[in-house]
């Protein structure tokens, strides 16, 4: 942990200062007929103040133990599953679903969008509010600190759990979470909540590079109905094609979660720019047979390089693969100058999402003349021992920008 008692203790004053806040939190099944995005909703939650110092108590715990947490935390929440239209990764239209967590107090809010990190059970997903979840632990968090957050389940969990996941692919992931925010305006609408229209960004691994895509999405597209304010995302995947050239030409951890994400991102996109290659062109034997048998939790414990393919590697490590380097670079995070205040924070150590992506990406930013966007590594920590400091520098970040 880098964190102390006395900087959390500092960032939860300055969150506190930040003037947040909302009115009516009342909920319909009904939405208006002029509603774009907004389906339906749903109460599903409602925690008191106490309730929420009660859940968050083992949260609190993780983040460095003995923080006072119930001399902070300021509000109860209401808790909110929101269905909305999107689009599919074929352009055809389909129905996600998010959580939308929304203080017990009056007056108007800014939000945070949260995207959601790599999850392999669909139960995991925001609205589905388990125990232990992102979105009863940081989104909660939020939800008592004054903020309205917006916890989308991306396209593949919740109401969309009947079709594949995209996992990491840029374009819907970007599209998909921008809807999920476009209901929540609407749901906000509905129900007289009062949204100042004011949003920071936030996410972490899977959801870092969602993140970014959104913001890129956000700042590069027509004018948007909302001010977008600050970002955060860490430990993303921004760089695809070098991550990809580094994990396929170098030693990796051999951590079979690493590889079983790695091996999603490379069927992901043989499935969606129809590729249609089968398992045995991406890994050798036995490893293929096992993936195909036990899906992508089978374990693969040696460094991902050993159990990839040769023709697999030599595609892309020499450039000729170009078809797959090109859905690689497609889905590349980085390629834009922020205009809005953008934190990249990463572990020096970590031998998941290595340090590369971030660097890479601050790096080719500044190159094409961002002024806005700073890098923050810390020291030493792998990819889940960063979450602390990625979550404290976050709070600090956001709350200097209200």
């Amino acid at each position: 942990m880098i964190s102390t008692v006395k900087s959390f203790r500092y960032v939860w004053v300055l969150w506190l200062a930040v003037v947040l806040t909302a009115c009516d939190n009342s909920t319909t099944d009904t939405p208006t007929p002029q509603n774009q995005y907004l389906v339906g909703n749903s109460q599903i939650a409602q925690l008191t103040k106490e309730q929420v110092v009660t859940q968050l108590s083992q949260f609190s715990a993780q983040l460095g133990g003995g923080i006072p947490i119930a001399s902070f935390i300021q509000y109860g929440c209401t808790v909110h599953r929101i269905t909305y239209k999107t689009k599919n990764v074929d352009g055809t239209d389909i129905t996600a679903s998010g959580a939308v967590l929304v203080p017990t107090r009056t007056g108007a809010f800014s939000a945070i969008s949260v995207q959601h990190g790599t999850i392999f059970d669909e139960k995991e997903a925001p609205s589905y509010f388990v125990a232990g979840g992102e979105s009863a632990t940081v989104g909660v968090l939020g939800a008592a600190l004054g903020y309205l957050i917006i916890y989308p389940d991306y396209i593949g969990y919740g109401e969309s759990k009947q079709v594949p996941h995209p996992y990491e692919h840029r374009k819907t992931l970007a599209s998909s979470t921008y809807d999920m925010i476009q209901a929540t305006r609407e749901f906000c609408t509905a129900n007289n909540i009062s949204w100042n229209n004011n949003l920071y960004l936030s996410g972490y691994s899977q959801g870092g590079g969602a993140t970014m895509a959104l913001q890129q999405k956000m700042e590069t597209e027509n004018s948007q109905p909302f001010t977008l304010k600050a970002v955060s995302a860490g430990a993303g995947a921004y760089d695809k094609l070098n991550f990809t050239k580094y994990v396929l030409g170098s030693p990796t951890s051999g951590l079979p979660l690493a590889n079983s994400q790695y091996l999603w991102v490379m069927t992901t996109y043989n499935r969606i720019y129809n590729l249609n290659r089968p398992l045995s062109f991406f890994l050798k034997e036995p490893y293929a047979s096992r993936v195909q048998t036990q899906g992508f939790l089978a374990t693969i414990d040696v460094s991902f390089n050993q159990a990839a393919t040769d023709g697999f590697k030599n595609g892309i490590l020499n450039g000729t693969d170009t078809e797959f380097i090109n859905a690689l670079k497609d889905n590349d995070t980085y390629n834009f100058v922020p205009k809005t205040p953008t934190l990249l924070i990463y572990g020096t150590a970590d031998q998941q999402v290595y340090p590369l992506n971030s660097e890479n990406a601050f790096n080719a930013m500044k190159q094409k003349g961002a002024t806005t966007v700073q890098l923050f590594p810390l020291q030493g920590q792998s990819h889940a021992s960063a979450i602390p400091g990625y979550l404290l520098q976050t709070l600090q970040f956001f709350a200097s920008i209200p």
